[in-house]
């Protein structure tokens, strides 16, 4: 009980003398905080959800150019007779697709990309917030406990 009130007391006490936090100010020490920025740069290189989606961005970027493209062409050979080996037949042939498809496709494929671009995007927000969120619970717990070693002390 005498320990739930020196948390109580600790914690009125950090509020109460603690500089009023502006978002601003919220963010600027993000990207201050050299421990938090290290973590954050581990996190997003070993995290399986964001390799994943930054692989497929790139397949995705891949993607683009190709769908643009006309379709290989055709060639083809046959043997007209077996008798005579002297007639072969040789056929050379390339879809040619309907005005505006090809532009299509490309736009298709750039749409793939966006998409894969903003799910990279999103997971890397959601791994950063889950990160910094779990990063500053642990160091407001650990100046706590410091707090109330302190005010043990006294």
């Amino acid at each position: 009980m005498r320990i739930r009130h020196l948390m109580l007391w600790a914690t009125a006490a950090t509020v109460v003398t603690a500089a009023p936090a502006y978002p601003q100010d919220w963010a600027w020490s993000v990207t201050q905080d050299s421990a938090l920025q290290v973590l954050i740069t581990e996190t997003l290189d070993r995290n399986p959800g964001v390799v994943q989606r930054d692989a497929a961005l790139r397949a995705a970027s891949l993607r683009v150019r190709p769908a643009g493209a006309l379709p290989d062409p055709m060639l083809g050979a046959r043997l007209m007779d077996l008798t005579f080996p002297a007639q072969v037949d040789a056929e050379v042939g390339q879809e040619i697709p309907w005005p505006g498809t090809l532009r299509a496709r490309t736009g298709v494929a750039r749409a793939a990309e966006g998409l894969a671009r903003a799910e990279l995007e999103d997971r890397r927000r959601d791994v950063v917030s889950a990160l910094a969120a779990a990063y500053y619970r642990l160091r407001y717990t650990v100046t706590a406990l410091a707090t109330l070693r302190r005010q043990r002390a006294l």
